[in-house]
């Protein structure tokens, strides 16, 4: 029975319905794979023909008949006449289309992962570059304008989900954009090393040797034409290891959205209260909740991205010069972007929608106000001589929070500590009499990072 389009709801993934996006799906659907490995065939009768070995009107043939074959067709074919064999029936697909002549210069001294292994590449690289960087760059730009904007706004900072020091939430939002700039560029930079090849069945250009002196100049040439490089050596396969590295960076890049997700479904528990994102959902049992359901769908797309992971690293051993335990496994990886472009496009959502509440964080700040100063006390403390800083000031702290009562109290009321409190300067007084402004340099950081990676992605800043 050959394949048909099917309802998406009858489709199994939750790519194909729930999660469907229809610009990724044009980048990384099997559709677009069949466009490049036919333009990977186009290629190479073109550079057949730059050698001599037809004429050009045959390549200019080949060309015009790839320009309506569907995966619908090739898979037809593929069920009906190539035997199961995915590139065996794109090659009939274009013999169709041709005549007797051009039939004969159709997948010229190919074998599959030619194509397969290229059109691969260029999937991810043309992906990575009309498809997933711009994406990020917009989540970038509302993550970097968010941040800017709230880069003096007084937060708690939290280790171990404990209130620790005196912070901004635009801090908290810059770093995460420094996380995700370094990642967006290393992207860049691995997609663009992702590489062709046109080396034969084990990678010995062995058919091609049979009419070049140097083989490895048609290969070059003919990646040229599709904007690739040929891998330094391979067999029947390119080296693995190049998309596994991309493949981990987008699974990085899915971490790093999940970790902020994370952070915004504590903001918003009940008794924090410090941030609303958009579009929350309420309770089909209880109305009056506001559930933070899109921080909560991209932290568990996460943890399908990085289950993935093991895929690629299963695929990477491979018996001499290829075998084909990845037939099916391999099939998958696109699923991996497709996901972490869903990702990306809810979370720029959520940052363009995003509530603060200012009240809230700077509430919640004063709940430990009382004793956070005891970090910078027990550095004072150390600073003019006291032997035992860090145990005096955790006793005092403690009691501060038990009693409810203020750190700087219990330190002016502490007879053993009257000689060194006489030596601080009008600024360590202050810090302990009032440490909501102990921020360090929270505020100067968060606009040095905006500043900076916005100048990389040509982002403009509020004013």
């Amino acid at each position: 029975m050959a394949n048909t389009m099917l309802p998406p709801y009858s489709v199994v993934s939750p790519l194909g319905n729930r999660y469907y996006d229809a610009e990724t799906a044009s980048y990384l659907a099997p559709e677009a794979l069949l466009r490049l490995m036919l333009a990977c065939e186009v290629a190479l009768t073109d550079t057949v023909a730059e050698f001599g070995l037809c004429d050009l009107s045959i390549a200019e043939e080949i060309r015009r008949a790839v320009t309506d074959i569907t995966a619908e067709e090739v898979a037809e074919v593929e069920e009906a006449e190539a035997g199961g064999h995915d590139i065996r029936a794109v090659i009939l697909c274009i013999q169709k289309r041709v005549g007797p002549e051009a039939k004969a210069m159709v997948h010229w001294n190919a074998t599959s992962f030619d194509i397969r292994g290229t059109g691969e590449a260029l999937l991810y690289r043309v992906a990575q570059k009309e498809l997933i960087e711009p994406r990020l760059v917009k989540l970038m730009a509302a993550l970097l304008r968010l941040a800017y904007r709230e880069a003096s706004t007084p937060q708690i900072g939290r280790t171990h989900l404990v209130h620790a020091l005196p912070t901004t939430f635009g801090r908290q939002l810059a770093w995460f954009a420094s996380r995700l700039g370094s990642s967006i560029l290393k992207l860049r930079s691995l997609a663009d090393e992702l590489p062709g090849k046109f080396s034969g069945m084990i990678g010995g250009n062995h058919s091609a040797s049979l009419f070049f002196d140097d083989p490895e100049d048609f290969e070059r040439r003919m990646l040229a034409k599709l904007g690739l490089e040929p891998a330094e050596c391979s067999t029947q396969i390119p080296p693995p290891e190049p998309t596994i590295r991309f493949l981990t960076e987008l699974t990085i890049v899915s971490g790093i959205m999940a970790n902020l997700a994370d952070n915004f479904r504590i903001l918003q528990m009940t008794e924090v209260d410090e941030i609303l994102e958009p579009g929350t959902s309420t309770s089909s049992a209880a109305p009056h909740k506001r559930n933070p359901q899109l921080s909560e769908r991209i932290k568990s797309i996460w943890k399908i991205v990085v289950s993935r992971l093991i895929l690629p690293f299963l695929d990477q051993i491979s018996l001499f010069e290829r075998d084909l335990t990845n037939s099916a496994s391999a099939r998958t990886y696109p699923e991996t972007p497709a996901y972490v472009c869903y990702q990306v496009k809810k979370l720029t959502e959520i940052l363009d929608g995003l509530t603060v509440h200012r009240d809230k964080m700077l509430r919640n700040m004063m709940i430990s106000l009382g004793y956070i100063a005891s970090e910078p006390l027990q550095q004072i403390l150390r600073e003019h001589g006291h032997p035992s800083a860090h145990e005096v000031v955790q006793t005092l702290a403690l009691r501060a929070r038990d009693e409810d009562v203020s750190l700087e109290s219990l330190v002016r009321a502490d007879p053993t500590l009257q000689s060194f409190l006489e030596q601080f300067s009008e600024r360590e007084r202050a810090i302990l009499a009032d440490p909501s402004h102990y921020r360090g340099n929270s505020v100067e950081k968060t606009i040095q990072l905006c500043q900076r990676w916005a100048e990389e992605f040509g982002i403009e800043l509020p004013a």
